[in-house]
């Protein structure tokens, strides 16, 4: 796995991104609101990126702790489920607030990908995406 992981993880996001610009082509706003959807729910890793650097972080996710089930405060089944229907809810109800549906589908794709990522790809389950008591 390692590094070139990393790089296919990361491309898959940007991936999943270009495709929701590319299915509902919103210009600029629209962009900006799927790029920051896509990284914004990647806040929860900041603890590490500040202890390990950006470097040590990636060296430890993807050599050290490869396929090691990790929690992150916002990578969780309840996060996931919120932002899909808040995309859905702002889209049917709200659609003059077409960029916060664009916002809460990029972040249910990011973590959409993250979870099956886990449970397909690395054999993890979902215990650590439950939330905690």
């Amino acid at each position: 796995m390692g590094f070139k992981y990393a790089v296919a993880h990361t491309v898959v996001h940007l991936l999943l991104a270009l495709l929701l610009y590319l299915i509902f082509r919103p210009g600029l706003a629209g962009l900006a609101a799927i790029l920051l959807g896509t990284v914004l729910i990647d806040l929860d890793h900041l603890s590490l990126w500040f202890q390990h650097g950006i470097r040590g972080y990636l060296y430890l996710r993807a050599v050290i702790e490869v396929g090691k089930a990790r929690r992150f405060y916002l990578h969780n089944l309840v996060t996931l489920i919120a932002s899909f229907v808040a995309s859905l809810a702002v889209g049917f109800a709200l659609p003059k607030f077409f960029l916060f549906e664009l916002f809460f589908l990029a972040t249910t794709l990011h973590l959409g990908w993250d979870l099956f990522e886990d449970v397909v790809i690395f054999k993890m389950g979902v215990k650590h995406w439950m939330i905690r008591r």
